[in-house]
């Protein structure tokens, strides 16, 4: 309020133009800067201790504008108003000055205090986000730990961007909004800037029981900011004419009320933010040139006067909203008469009524219909402040913060401050995010029994092969006292097996130390998540190839044949006591159903494994599929391979020399492989037969 549209300072030229009064102009129309004066910008509202900021803005509703500073600084008392016709005059307090008229520098503040920043920024976002500093209902763990709002918020000096100190560019976040400053975007200290680089002191978290993968989709303060304390606005409706603020929680903004921010994507960042999304609700116009245009509160206004007594106050707070189908169509209707008969800067009249994201309007019948306009959006604030430790932070007590229908995800969210009862019209939070009920509930359950139930699963397994082996005991001979007469396994065939073995044993353990956030082992092991990733993915490619390679060598080999029934029958022999031999080909029954669960879950793993990796680029729905089924399957397998591990160890003895040389004794194929057993055989006396025919003609021939 000190320079108009053309550069020139109010006072100044209406008092060389004193005619400006008179006209148009709205800069001067009426007005009385020739008396009042301007306002100046005012270095003590930030540099003065104890400024009086109601004093001010009281001085600045008598319309004493140049006098405001005087009287907010306690420099001096004002009595008159130039809103009320009278001349200002003003009675210094000569103790606050020097001598020379000057005041002493030791009375102000090089870095402004928090109290002083609140000036300005305490209402306003107290309305955008529920912001208060100091406040015992909606701590700040670095207001509590004596940082001020100047530590992070310093003067830019950055030669780079054309921004020195002396200019006071505040250093600034990243807010949704395009908002002022462009260059300044970013500048403020980040959490990772300080706590990772120990700035200030900052401690280093270590996040040890927090998946790395959220670290990379999470804005810090997604978790550290679970809740605020005071009530912002949830809504900003101007139906009424006049601006109404509907508040979230309570009763009125700024009330003492717990409430759980919203989670967005940061367009620019990529990373979960906590925002407040203030639902604007508005009338406006679609002219000629098919943009909506918002009425003037002068428009509204006629409008609202002849809708009196015909709109309905549905939850009680005093205010009528339009919510209804048949309200929405009655303000429409309403609002084509009236701009019909006083608006002249439409070309064409077609009124549209904005709630809930939605824009609702008639159609050539006088029907409703309702359609989404994405140049629309609604006013959105990033939450950047009144930050928990991390005791009080989500994710402190287990997956189930977020991950249960009691955690964050399953959070309702406005999306329309109200609907045909009055009532805000909620969303899960988890669906705002891209998850779907299915995909959802799938996740939780995942996650809520992963632990608890592969620990009992591992536990019940290995219990059972303990009392496997002290009740029914090995079977058979052991292979290694019988001599290796018949092949069983090629060379090629031992190296597959070789190959997946090791490659699966890594990815094993590697993947429980994912599964269970294990960072501490993980960083112990590898230097660091990232490398350890590294080597989860390409021995995952290792164990990929040799497994297709495994199902391609083996498919003929596994498949079912009518014998394997008996085998089945007896379940191999494995629940008794005594030997029993079932028919069996190279492959017994249980074998082949190992072949086929290992084919299975191996593509499962690899196919998720591949959208994982690839994760940023893919659907958050399929996102949210393949990471509880890369665990699931990838739990199953292992508790397979332990079962089958015993089994050809220790239930069978001596069964690993087939590892090493892939050779039987004929007792032996005869008792476990019977089949193939028989069809070597009668292919080893063909082949003998086929040499001793052909060692015939040969001699015969010389």
């Amino acid at each position: 309020m000190e320079y108009d549209r053309e550069g020139h300072r109010y006072d100044q030229r209406l008092k060389a133009q004193p005619e400006l009064h008179t006209t148009l102009d709205g800069d001067y129309f009426q007005s009385a800067w020739d008396k009042s004066g301007v306002v100046e910008a005012d270095c003590l509202l930030c540099h003065y201790p104890g400024y009086d900021w109601q004093a001010r803005t009281k001085q600045l509703k008598l319309r004493n504008y140049k006098w405001a500073a005087t009287v907010g600084a306690g420099l001096g008392q004002v009595t008159g108003a130039v809103a009320q016709g009278e001349i200002p005059k003003v009675k210094y307090d000569l103790r606050k000055f020097n001598p020379d008229g000057t005041i002493d520098h030791a009375a102000f503040i090089t870095s402004p205090e928090p109290r002083n920043c609140l000036f300005c920024h305490g209402i306003s976002d107290q309305k955008k986000r529920g912001f208060s500093w100091g406040d015992k209902l909606n701590p700040d763990t670095h207001q509590q730990r004596g940082l001020k709002c100047t530590t992070c918020h310093f003067l830019v000096n950055d030669p780079t961007k054309g921004v020195a100190t002396i200019n006071h560019q505040i250093a600034m976040g990243d807010d949704l909004g395009e908002g002022v400053a462009p260059e300044l975007r970013n500048t403020v200290y980040s959490c990772r800037e300080c706590h990772e680089k120990g700035i200030m002191g900052a401690p280093r978290p270590k996040h040890e029981k927090i998946p790395p993968s959220h670290l990379k989709r999470l804005a810090c303060e997604a978790c550290h900011i679970p809740q605020i304390g005071r009530a912002p606005d949830l809504a900003a409706d101007v139906i009424t004419g006049a601006m109404v603020d509907v508040p979230l929680v309570g009763k009125k903004v700024g009330d003492a009320a717990v409430w759980q921010p919203q989670w967005l994507r940061h367009p620019r960042k990529g990373l979960i933010q906590p925002v407040n999304v203030i639902h604007a609700v508005w009338v406006g116009n679609r002219d000629a040139d098919g943009i909506i245009y918002p009425l003037f509160f002068k428009e509204i206004k006629p409008v609202w006067e002849r809708l009196k007594g015909k709109i309905r106050d549905d939850n009680g707070d005093g205010v009528p909203e339009v919510n209804t189908p048949e309200e929405i169509k009655l303000l429409l209707t309403t609002c084509r008469q009236v701009l019909a008969e006083h608006s002249g800067r439409f070309k064409q009249i077609s009124p549209v009524y904005y709630k809930g994201g939605k824009v609702w309007e008639l159609d050539q019948n006088g029907e409703l219909k309702t359609s989404e306009d994405p140049s629309l959006e609604e006013p959105t604030f990033c939450i950047n402040h009144n930050v928990s430790p991390a005791g009080m932070a989500l994710g402190a007590k287990g997956c189930s913060d977020c991950h249960s229908k009691q955690g964050k995800l399953y959070q309702d969210i406005a999306v329309d401050p109200y609907g045909p009862e009055g009532k805000p019209v909620t969303v899960k939070q988890a669906w705002l995010l891209g998850w779907t009920p299915l995909s959802f509930s799938f996740t939780n359950l995942y996650l809520t029994l992963l632990s608890p139930l592969f620990a009992l699963l591992l536990l019940g397994l290995l219990l059972a092969l303990s009392l496997h082996y002290v009740v029914i005991g090995p079977r058979g001979v052991c292979l290694t006292q019988c001599p290796g007469e018949l092949e069983l396994f090629s060379l090629d065939e031992r190296v597959i097996h070789l190959v997946r073995m090791l490659s699966f044993v890594f990815l094993a353990v590697t993947g429980l130390l994912f599964a269970f956030h294990r960072v501490g082992a993980i960083e112990f092991l590898f230097g660091s998540y990232e490398t350890a990733r590294v080597w989860h993915w390409s021995m995952g490619l290792v164990f990929g190839l040799s497994s297709l390679w495994a199902i391609v060598r083996w498919w003929k080999d596994a498949r079912f044949a009518p014998y394997d029934r008996e085998w089945l029958r007896v379940m191999g022999g494995y629940l008794s006591r005594r030997e029993v031999h079932a028919p069996a080909g190279k492959f017994n029954a249980g074998q082949k159903l190992f072949y086929w669960l290992t084919t299975i879950f191996t593509l499962t793993i690899g196919v998720s494994g591949v959208v994982m990796i690839f994760g940023q680029k893919v659907t958050p729905a399929l996102w949210h599929w393949m990471v509880p089924l890369h665990g699931i399957s990838a739990l199953i397998l292992i508790l397979a391979v332990i079962g089958h591990a015993y089994l050809g160890t220790l239930a069978n003895p001596g069964t690993w020399r087939l590892l090493v040389t892939g050779r039987v004794s004929p007792e032996w194929a005869r008792a476990h492989h019977p089949v193939w057993y028989e069809e070597k055989v009668k292919a080893l006396e063909e082949q003998e037969a086929a040499e001793e025919e052909k060692g015939g003609e040969d001699v015969a021939q010389s």
